[in-house]
């Protein structure tokens, strides 16, 4: 037998005529907060203040992967290119110039400003804290990065996604040539 029936539950959001009541079944709200979900766990009487803020670590996380996958490219491509003096042999690809004009390319885009990306204040890996070592990989200067994330995360995103124009969209553009 049922003693209670339960009920929705209830949200207040906002004060005064701007403030409105949302309900759930489930005690999880998803359209009362853009691009978040809020899930009670207990009850209040009086006012409680929820202070939501940009987590940036998925966007270092994201930035960290390509500096990972663009140093293992550039591993792949000078091993598969490279002569060797002993043997007096060639790599698989050694003077391919499909390769050589892809590698020419991706060495371009980390090592320059990215023409017309939307706008974006960010116009260079380099203002992300992403340096070109001599033997052209790349490093990630982590503080620097941090600073970036926390003042400007949407340029950050910008200049890695912007269709066409970001580097994302160029860096697939560059390695379409090697298919």
């Amino acid at each position: 037998t049922q003693t209670t029936a339960g009920q929705n539950a209830l949200l207040l959001v906002g004060s005064g005529n701007s403030g409105f009541v949302a309900s759930s079944a489930t005690d999880t709200f998803t359209n009362v907060l853009a691009g978040a979900n809020l899930t009670l766990t207990g009850t209040s009487t009086t006012p409680v203040s929820l202070t939501v803020a940009q987590d940036p670590s998925s966007l270092a996380s994201a930035i960290q992967s390509i500096v990972t996958g663009y140093n293992s490219v550039v591993s792949n491509i000078s091993s598969a290119t490279a002569y060797n003096t002993t043997t007096n042999s060639g790599a698989v690809l050694q003077g391919n110039t499909a390769v050589l004009q892809v590698q020419e390319e991706l060495s371009n885009l980390v090592s320059g400003q990215l023409a017309g990306n939307g706008g974006s204040s960010i116009q260079s890996l380099a203002a992300l804290g992403i340096s070109v070592n001599q033997n052209g990989t790349l490093s990630l200067n982590s503080s620097t990065l941090s600073t970036v994330l926390a003042s400007n995360p949407q340029a950050v995103q910008q200049f890695l996604s912007s269709a066409n124009t970001g580097l994302s969209a160029q860096f697939q553009t560059a390695l379409k040539h090697l298919s």
